[in-house]
């Protein structure tokens, strides 16, 4: 094994600390809105950390989940001041929020692998 897979690159710790510090930033604009419990299932980030695609899931019906996606996208400003002053970064990512259908898809396999 080579020396520089045994430590997770930079846009792998990048994403991690975003994860982190997005998280319970993320869950609280849920709750305080009534639109659910949200969970942030992965970031993406590019390879020049201008950008990070923010996968959420939310833990209600459809409507609320398409709020919610519109709510964190237009804070995405103040959650990005959030990283700056967290994370050590020459440049903050502009930040996107993308709802994860992971839950909903695991769930219709599930009903689909039941069914004859």
């Amino acid at each position: 094994m080579l020396e520089h897979q045994k430590e997770p690159s930079r846009l792998a710790r990048v994403s991690s600390e975003i994860r982190k510090t997005l998280a319970p930033q993320l869950n609280e604009l849920g709750r305080n809105n009534k639109l659910g419990i949200v969970s942030v299932t992965n970031v993406g980030i590019s390879p020049d950390l201008r950008k990070a695609t923010v996968y959420v899931s939310v833990f209600g019906n459809d409507q609320q989940a398409e709020k919610y996606i519109e709510l964190a996208n237009q804070s995405s400003a103040s959650l990005q001041k959030i990283i700056s002053k967290r994370l050590r970064l020459k440049r903050t990512p502009s930040l996107q929020f993308v709802l994860d259908d992971v839950l909903n898809t695991e769930a219709r396999l599930k009903e689909l692998l039941r069914s004859p």
